[in-house]
């Protein structure tokens, strides 16, 4: 408008809304975009009657009004988009589509969580992601950002949507930062990096209220995916979404018209733009339409509001002598937060159905791993026929007299193996207090029935069960590692405490945390990532957006130690705890000058008796509560009984007036 080439006519909103297409004034170039409440199909219908110059193609943004069709043409200008499924819940054949707890199947195609559900209408924001019951289940719901929250985390959430179209597709982790590119045709283009809002669901602002957002420079990738969605969908002021993960850069969002917020310099270079584009379409000449800058009103200075270094960083680096060493990395190995103790349950059984589940998996299965609720539920149900069976064979050998040294072998073989059984039942009934990360049972075949042929299925004759619970990390533990992470960061950027968020933020660091299968170690690495990246809400989603748990994670952390060493170290260990030799005293059982062993040992010393004057103390500490408990509850009774004297009446036996309605 300052430039004088234009006289900017804006449509009445009565005009748009109640009266006709033809009706509509004449322009000679026209800037309009989709929007919630506006006519799209009325402004298709005028721009086919007056033929105007379109910034964005009109009749193309109906495909950005579907998740589905934005998907498909995606696909086929061949830009980078996640593997997906598209599902219509409401028009199933039988058979196509079957869901589990951690995955779910269509056309044979499986899909295993964590995985993004998204709707196919584009208005709609309501994105769940759901995740595996190993680590806790639960899903995360996205909506448009109300106040700071841009998400919500339902622990109760673990079935699908089936009321309509969705696309379902695998979660790629981020590092927890999400990409939000701009384009002005198809040679410009502009990209912030911004908090995903699967992470923690808390929209970070600047003090104006604005949403906190970092420039970012994109890869020549990028930069020929920023061109062809520009091109695929006809749109040249454009937004869309870039996941930038170890595989690769793709496209998981294409809004349409978008503009960057708050950046005076990105309006300048796209009214520019956008008036070079227009004079040109129509094809005007003798006209300067060479880039330039146009000031805004009140001759505004240029600035670019999202810095991507703040002067701490330009202080720091000019200070910088090249000659000099500088840092590259920092590496931190730790060790998991407090935990309760760990309690495992091992014996072998030649139970059938405990047999058969083998015979359902895969071939060559030797090891079956069970975590969830709902596995835990089932073995329960087979060990219930199990217990059952058992005591029947019981009675029988009772009822026979066990005569015979076989019987009596065989009964004390099934009272030990209904003793296991008996001491598995209640961990596997436990609900409340354990997920998939502190409880678990593996079924490991131990012996093979022979084969008749080589083409026969191989049958399991014995498993050995392993039962582990416990371990999981106390609340002091969760803070421990939250507050170990912040420390870390203010002793990073003591003076800055934005600075590692900022760098984290605009992918100018590569921040990498790892962490072992074991659950604990998971919800360590999390609390500590909270803690680290000044993050809120449930751990869950923090796990899985940000800590890496797959076999190079395992490689890293978990040094193979052949079964031969490891049984070497236990027995010695067992020999030793099993002692009353002073290990201060004896210099085999410390062969070492590592100072810590050494004190440990001085305070330990006999390591058999000091675990009887463990239980000595413990007993006479129960002792004590109960002597108090007994003496409170005399004096209690004693009272009771004076009072009712007082009062001329007889005292209740328990103490309770059973009448009286506020008695609970």
């Amino acid at each position: 408008e300052l430039c004088g080439d234009f006289d900017i006519l804006v449509f009445p909103e009565e005009t748009i809304l109640e009266r006709g297409a033809a009706d509509w004034p004449i322009v000679d170039c026209l800037i309009a975009f989709a929007s919630t409440g506006f006519p799209l199909l009325k402004c298709i219908e005028y721009v086919r009657l007056r033929n105007p110059c379109c910034i964005n193609n009109v009749e193309a943004q109906v495909r950005l009004q579907s998740r589905v069709e934005v998907y498909r043409t995606l696909t086929e200008w061949c830009i980078p988009c996640p593997d997906h499924v598209i599902v219509n819940h409401l028009a199933l054949a039988e058979g196509d589509f079957m869901e589990n707890e951690n995955f779910i199947v269509y056309k044979g195609k499986q899909i295993s969580k964590p995985f993004v559900e998204k709707p196919e209408d584009g208005d709609r924001h309501d994105i769940w992601i759901y995740y595996p019951r190993n680590i806790g289940g639960g899903a995360k719901k996205l909506f448009r950002k109300v106040g700071d929250q841009s998400s919500d985390f339902d622990p109760s959430q673990n079935t699908i949507r089936r009321d309509g179209t969705y696309i379902y597709e695998p979660f790629l982790p981020t590092q927890g930062t999400d990409i939000k590119v701009y384009t002005v045709g198809a040679g410009y283009v502009h990209a912030e990096a911004r908090k995903a809002p699967t992470v923690d669901g808390k929209v970070q602002r600047s003090k104006d209220g604005k949403e906190v957002r970092y420039p970012v420079v994109l890869t020549q990738a990028e930069k020929a995916i920023a061109a062809f969605v520009v091109k695929a969908f006809r749109q040249n002021i454009c937004g869309f979404d870039i996941l930038r993960t170890d595989g690769g850069s793709v496209v998981c969002d294409v809004n349409g018209w978008s503009f960057v917020k708050g950046n005076q310099k990105y309006y300048n270079d796209c009214a520019t733009i956008i008036r070079k584009q227009l004079l040109d379409e129509c094809g005007m000449s003798g006209v300067d339409t060479s880039t330039m800058m146009i000031l805004g009103p009140g001759d505004e200075s240029v600035t670019n509001i999202g810095i991507e270094m703040s002067n701490r960083d330009y202080s720091i680096r000019n200070s910088v002598n090249r000659n000099q060493e500088r840092l590259r990395s920092v590496i931190v190995v730790m060790r998991h937060g407090d935990r309760r103790p760990k309690e495992k349950l091992k014996f072998k059984t030649k139970l059938a159905p405990i047999l058969a589940y083998f015979e359902s998996a895969p071939p060559g299965t030797a090891e079956v791993k069970l975590k969830t609720p709902e596995e835990m539920a089932v073995l329960k149900g087979r060990f219930d026929g199990c217990a059952a069976e058992l005591r029947g064979q019981l009675a029988g050998l009772k009822a026979d007299g066990g005569a015979g040294g076989k019987a009596s072998e065989k009964e004390q073989a099934i009272k030990e193996e209904l003793a296991n059984i008996d001491l598995l039942i209640p961990v596997l009934e436990m609900k409340d207090r354990f997920s998939g990360l502190e409880r678990k049972v593996q079924l490991k075949a131990t012996k093979w029935k022979n084969q008749k042929d080589e083409e026969s299925t191989r049958l399991a004759a014995q498993v050995q069960v392993v039962a582990k619970w416990g371990g999981e990390l106390t609340v002091s533990g969760l803070a421990q590692a939250k507050e170990l992470g912040k420390r870390l960061r203010h002793d990073l950027y003591p003076n800055d405490p934005t600075g590692l968020l900022r760098l984290h933020s605009s992918f100018r660091h590569d921040f990498k945390i790892y962490s072992s299968q074991e659950g604990r170690c998971q919800i360590t690495a999390a609390a500590f990532t909270k803690g680290f990246l000044d993050l809120d809400g449930d751990i869950i989603p923090i796990l899985v957006s940000l800590v890496t748990r797959e076999s190079y994670a395992q490689g890293l952390l978990d040094e193979p130690i052949p079964k031969k060493e490891r049984d070497a170290v236990k027995q010695k260990i067992e020999s030793l705890l099993l002692s009353y030799d002073d290990l201060a005293a004896n210099g085999s059982a410390c062969p070492t000058s590592h100072r810590g062993l050494k004190e440990a040992a001085d305070r330990i010393r006999s390591p058999l008796q000091l675990l009887h004057t463990i239980r000595y103390l413990a007993a006479e500490y129960i002792g004590t509560i109960t002597a108090a408990k007994d003496k409170t509850f005399e004096e209690i009774r004693a009272h009771s009984v004076r009072a009712a004297a007082e009062a001329g009446g007889a005292p209740e036996e328990d103490g309770h007036d059973e009448e009286d309605p506020h008695d609970d």
